[in-house]
């Protein structure tokens, strides 16, 4: 972050199909591994949808960030298996910051 201030932070993953697990999607700030902690921003769940429907996990938060905060995200599954984060038809992972105004 090069200035502070309060950012809007929308995180969007879509899960290939399967009936197994759950599906996450993390924001933390200031760290470099995936940790449940207090850098933790926010994180979105979703259930497996069956087997031939992809789970699609979104995570919106607002938060005042300092001037060299830097913001990491997070996909992880626990299907048992190897399960691709979708890149096609027009799905990509994606996450939008905006400063939506200074700190006070």
């Amino acid at each position: 972050i090069l200035e502070g201030g309060w950012f809007s932070m929308i995180l969007n993953v879509v899960y290939d199909a399967n009936g197994t697990g759950q599906r996450l999607a993390v924001i933390q700030k200031n760290s470099t591994t995936l940790a449940l902690s207090s850098n933790m921003l926010g994180l979105a769940r979703e259930s497996n949808m069956g087997a031939s429907i992809e789970a699609g996990v979104n995570l919106s938060a607002l938060y005042d960030l300092d001037s060299g905060d830097f913001i990491t995200c997070w996909a992880y599954q626990n299907s048992g298996g190897n399960l691709a984060v979708l890149t096609t038809n027009d799905l990509y992972p994606s996450l939008t910051l905006a400063k939506i105004q200074d700190s006070a």
